[in-house]
């Protein structure tokens, strides 16, 4: 359309526009946005670690079973992107919001210069075990708070079978999984949004993910010698200590600092969260009746 002010075609009118796009599995998408120079974080190639994208891409791929509203079974895609990125927000905003929907953590090795993705499952690989042969001082433990954990999730995503429309839908833990509640404990709400997923059942498979991992929430700090330089945020490490009576606990690791002594001792400061892969584990969902 020519702009022509003295025809009076001044501006476009009110119009649709129906957007398609093949990819969608979230490894792909990913990718895309990272190296987007348009649209995206314009990062090299060469600075993102692919083989962890495609590892996205294939444990997104495998089916889970749920049953259906009419007491049926079927399966769907674990993770699949299905909505719009909108480049007005921070580049960072719509990584996270990328990651939300494919529950994932993004990762960045200062070291190699490399951004890669870590997909949470069940299955994992131990790092390193931290013990006393190479811890060198003491452990600091942060108990769970039960007044801030939430346990009931308000989450908001766009209906597939509606047009320009989203469903909000509350998850209970009071409901899904009683027996992780604690005594007494008060209702503490959280909202989130999945604007990439459109399905309910993708939508409820998160959630439940969400309210099981925020119970396994014992912050761990300390510091072990040199040998921990080669541990990176997001690895999985055991600590097996006899005072708190852990043998082989499982941890993921949050943060890696390295710390020099005045005497040139070099160390590692870690700071570890609790990790308990039973969370990641398929979940018994049913699929919501249309109206």
């Amino acid at each position: 359309i020519k702009y022509n002010a003295s025809r009076n075609i001044t501006a476009l009118q009110q119009l649709r526009v129906q957007v398609i796009n093949p990819r969608s599995a979230p490894g792909d998408c990913f990718l895309d946005y990272l190296t987007s120079t348009r649209y995206g974080a314009a990062i090299p190639l060469a600075q993102i670690d692919t083989a962890s994208l495609t590892a996205l891409n294939t444990y997104s791929n495998e089916l889970i079973t749920y049953s259906d509203y009419a007491g049926g079974s079927s399966t769907i895609k674990r993770f699949e992107f299905n909505g719009v990125i909108d480049t007005n927000q921070k580049i960072m905003l719509n990584i996270q919001l990328m990651a939300n929907c494919s529950d994932c953590l993004v990762r960045y090795n200062e070291i190699l210069s490399l951004w890669s993705v870590i997909t949470q499952k069940s299955t994992y690989t131990v790092a390193m075990d931290i013990n006393n042969s190479n811890m060198i001082s003491a452990l600091q433990v942060t108990p769970i708070d039960t007044s801030n954990a939430f346990n009931v999730v308000e989450c908001k995503f766009p209906d597939g079978s509606q047009v320009d429309s989203f469903s909000s839908v509350t998850y209970d833990l009071a409901v899904i999984k009683p027996e992780l509640l604690y005594p007494n404990e008060p209702v503490n709400k959280q909202s989130i949004s999945l604007n990439l997923t459109n399905n309910n059942v993708q939508a409820q498979y998160i959630t439940n993910r969400l309210l099981e991992a925020v119970r396994d929430d014992l912050q761990v700090q300390c510091e072990i010698n040199y040998v921990g330089l080669q541990l990176e945020a997001g690895d999985i490490v055991t600590v097996t200590n006899s005072n708190y009576g852990w043998v082989a606990k499982l941890f993921r690791i949050i943060k890696v600092t390295e710390k020099i002594s005045d005497q040139g001792q070099v160390s590692a400061a870690l700071s570890l969260s609790e990790f308990n892969p039973a969370v990641y584990d398929d979940k018994n969902i049913t699929a919501f009746e249309p109206i």
